[in-house]
């Protein structure tokens, strides 16, 4: 005996896994398994897979199209054309640290260049310096 079936009011949550799926897929955009990356890198990285999930998991779709599949004929579901996503999360994410380190920021100084200091010599081809 094993206790799903004794007990399967508490397994109802858990009967479809395409947004676990899904999830999983996009966050290897972020995280590819083929690239070690230092703990700190690697939950950035988890937090910016998690904001980019939370702000396009729902997006609306334009259209529906049933697409007749040979291999896979009881397929009754249609296709959705998503809209684009979006990534909000990113501007909000620059507003924070730019406010966050603005106090650290300096304006660069220009070079200031002489008139004249370098001079291009076309018929030789070299630099001629004064």
């Amino acid at each position: 005996t094993t206790y799903i079936y004794h007990f399967a009011q508490d397994f109802c949550r858990c009967r479809d896994t395409y947004f676990v799926e899904s999830f999983n897929h996009m966050l290897l955009c972020y995280i590819p398994k083929h690239i070690h990356f230092s703990t700190s890198t690697f939950q950035m990285r988890m937090s910016l897979a998690v904001l980019d999930w939370n702000e396009n998991v729902n997006r609306p779709h334009t259209s529906a199209r049933k697409i007749l599949d040979l291999r896979r004929p009881d397929r009754r579901t249609p296709m959705k054309a998503l809209v684009n996503k979006t990534f909000v999360f990113v501007d909000a994410l620059w507003r924070a640290y730019t406010a966050r380190n603005s106090n650290n920021l300096q304006p660069l100084e220009e070079e200031e260049r002489d008139e004249g200091e370098e001079e291009e010599d076309f018929e030789e081809g070299t630099l001629l310096q004064e």
